[in-house]
Formats: C-alpha cells, sequence, structure tokens
C-alpha cells in the first residue's frame, strides 16, 4: 500500500505539474512548493533512514526556489529600474492605471499584437495620489500613432519611426511624441510614420519590414528610418517576454549558418522547459540586468536590425537607416552591443552622448527626462532627441 500511495502522490504531482505549466500565470511558484511537499511525503513515508533523510533535504530545493521565486513575484518591480538620466527608485505597487484593454488586443499576423486602428485610447497613470500622466493616444486607420499632417506638393519623402513605449510615446500626448514633433519642426516636408508601439522589439519591426506591412503603408520615396533600440528588446526579441504580453509575436531564429530566419510566432509550439525557463521573472531579472544576454541572444539582435536595414534599403533605395541607442554602462552587453552595431555598419547614435551634447547648452537637471515616478522619457526627453533626428540626422 505504502508503494502505491507513493507512486499515485508522483502520478498525481506529475499531472498537476502539467497543467501548472500550461494554465497558470506564475507556474513555477506553485509547481516548486508541490514537489518540496511530494519529497517530504516521500520522506515521512520512507522506512529507511538515509533515505529519508536524503528526501527530506532535498525537499528544501523546490521549496527554496519557490520562496524566492514568490518573492520576486511579490516585491518584483518594488524598485523600477530607473537609470542615471533621472528619477530614483518608486515602488510599483503604489501605481494605479487605467488602460483600456481593448485598445491593445487585436491580435495581428504581422506584429503578433496591435492597438486598434481608428481608436482614441485613454491612458492614465496615479503613483499613489499624484496624477503620473492622462494621456489619449489617437491610433490611425494603419493602426498607427497618429503623425502630423504633411504637404503632399513639397513632400520629397518619408520619415519611418521604430521602436517601443519609448518611441510610441507613452505618457505623452500626440503632439509631444518625438515622431509627431518631427513632422512638425520640418514643416511638413517629410511624412512621418511612427511603428513604434509598447512592448514592441526588434522583432516587430523586422516583421513589418519582412512581410510587405511597410511597403503596403508607405508609398512616397523612404528617405530615413530612425530605430530607437534599447537592451529589453533583446529579451523581448528572443522570446523571454512571452508570457507576459507577446505570446503571438513573430518569431526569429539564428539558422545552423547564424542567419536570421522566419520561425511562425512565438505561440507555434510549446516552449520547451528550458524556453518557458528563460521567462521566469527570477532568472531573467538575473539573465538581464547583471549578467547580461547570452551571445546568441545578442547576435540574434543584431541579425535582426541587420536584416532590417538590408532589406529596407532594397525595397527603398537611397534611404538612410539610423539607430539610437539608449545605451546603459551598467548593462552586462553595453559595449558588445554598440560594438556589433559598429562592426554591420549602422549608422549609431547613443542617447548618452545625445543628452550630454545638449546639457552643456540647456543646463537641465536629469530627472526632467523622464515623466516623475514613471522611467518613460518626458515630453522634454521627447524635444531633445527630436532636435537632435532633425538637426544630425536629417539635416537642414
Amino acid at each position: 500500500m505504502k508503494i502505491l500511495s507513493k507512486f499515485a502522490a508522483v502520478l498525481a504531482a506529475g499531472v498537476l505539474t502539467v497543467i501548472f505549466f500550461n494554465f497558470l500565470s506564475m507556474p513555477f511558484i506553485w509547481i516548486s512548493f508541490l514537489w518540496s511537499g511530494v519529497f517530504l511525503f516521500l520522506s515521512i513515508t520512507s522506512p529507511r533512514k538515509p533515505v529519508k533523510m536524503l528526501l527530506y533535504y532535498i525537499s528544501f530545493i523546490p521549496f527554496t526556489f519557490g520562496l524566492f521565486e514568490t518573492g520576486q513575484w511579490l516585491f518584483k518591480n518594488r524598485q523600477v529600474n530607473i537609470d542615471e538620466f533621472g528619477g530614483g527608485p518608486t515602488e510599483v505597487d503604489k501605481f494605479r492605471e487605467i488602460y483600456p484593454k481593448g485598445s491593445i488586443n487585436l491580435r495581428h499576423e504581422v506584429l503578433g499584437y496591435a492597438p486598434l486602428p481608428d481608436t482614441r485610447p485613454r491612458h492614465i497613470k496615479y503613483y499613489k495620489d499624484e496624477l503620473c500622466f492622462d494621456v489619449v493616444y489617437t491610433i490611425d486607420s494603419n493602426g498607427l500613432r497618429i503623425s502630423p499632417p504633411y504637404n503632399p506638393r513639397e513632400n520629397p519623402g518619408s520619415i519611418l519611426f521604430f521602436g517601443d513605449s519609448f518611441v510610441f510615446g507613452e505618457g505623452v500626448k500626440d503632439e509631444e511624441a518625438v515622431a509627431y514633433r518631427t513632422g512638425i519642426r520640418t514643416g511638413g516636408k517629410y511624412r512621418v510614420y511612427n511603428f513604434a508601439y509598447r512592448g514592441y522589439g526588434t522583432h516587430q519591426m523586422l516583421s513589418a519590414v519582412e512581410h510587405g506591412m511597410v511597403e503596403s503603408i508607405v508609398k512616397e520615396p523612404l528617405k530615413f528610418v530612425i530605430y530607437q533600440a534599447n537592451f529589453y528588446q533583446i529579451g523581448r526579441a528572443a522570446g523571454l517576454r512571452v508570457v507576459e504580453w507577446d505570446i503571438y509575436g513573430p518569431k526569429y531564429i539564428l539558422n545552423e549558418n547564424g542567419e536570421v530566419v522566419y520561425d511562425g510566432h512565438f505561440n507555434k509550439k510549446k516552449l520547451t522547459f528550458a524556453e518557458y525557463l528563460k521567462t521566469c521573472k527570477t532568472l531573467n531579472k538575473m539573465v538581464s540586468r547583471h549578467r547580461g544576454y547570452s551571445k546568441r541572444q545578442v547576435d540574434l539582435f543584431l541579425g535582426m536590425v541587420d536584416k532590417s536595414r538590408n532589406l529596407l534599403e532594397t525595397h527603398y533605395p537611397g534611404c538612410q537607416f539610423h539607430v539610437i541607442l539608449w545605451d546603459n554602462p551598467k548593462q552586462g552587453n553595453n559595449a558588445e552591443v554598440i560594438e556589433g552595431l559598429k562592426k554591420i555598419g549602422i549608422r549609431l547614435h547613443l542617447i548618452r552622448d545625445i543628452y550630454e551634447q545638449y546639457q552643456g547648452v540647456l543646463h537641465f537637471k536629469r530627472s526632467q527626462l523622464i515623466i516623475k515616478y514613471d522611467r518613460h522619457p518626458s515630453p522634454f526627453a521627447h524635444d531633445i532627441i527630436s532636435d537632435y533626428v532633425i538637426n544630425k540626422i536629417i539635416g537642414k
């Protein structure tokens, strides 16, 4: 009977592990405690003292991991990752956000997800009782954030912006976002397109280019492409944020020749245990912030940027592809990514250099560069980047 009860316990734990793995948002917390209990049960019911003690001590391994993962879940973002450009530690559990879910729930075959076209979702964010921002995002018929009017008679071409929420303009008004400001400051000379959105990575840019989305929208001659990259996007493109928001995102891999190839969507097949393990908040935080991303993940990112550039230059001869990198010396891959982008011939601009250039003229405080209590660029930061784009990239 004891053998049958042990077998039943292990079998039940195996079944529950599969269920937890597939249906719970934080499965490893429950799986860890489950197997800790199984080993403890086996220890209690074991007649042999050496085996009993061994199983008892083994039970502490998953239990400890479960406690650690629980702690990360409870306090995972208690201190927001605000870099030296401004701000300070804040408590995320003090935040309240109001954002209509329907505006980001549109499944998109090319991008994975996208905002609903022809909508004006309102985004409100509080820290305690203090308002961080209250803005409306105007989304056009193409599913892009609205751009300013342009003069088709004088229009020599278009400018494309790619990136994530930093470029989309999370927390700022339509007319305050870098793409919109660039269009206004050039007097409608260029038609501006903002292909950025919340949580996007390099894979969304490449997919939009490779699968004809850009060509279907951009009819004018393309003059400039400006991609704002940051280190979060390396992890997103590698699938480290799949279980959080990008489950249908376009998946790219490196083949045996080191070439970037499209591999469907992240949900094309069930993630392996190793792949899913990478999405754990504990391990992902350790990898991305301390040790840095793996060489293969960085190579995938660089390959995506290179392929996007090459495809755009093929489709639109004469266009210039530029990368503005939100570099951070504290990031483990900072030098590696910078050197990698230079090696493949990317026109590279470091946000640190851009800010320092304007610091000597405007004498601003670094806290002015981010929205108070939020890590996103402030209207002032969008203004600086837009001015830099016009004067140093586009040229008057």
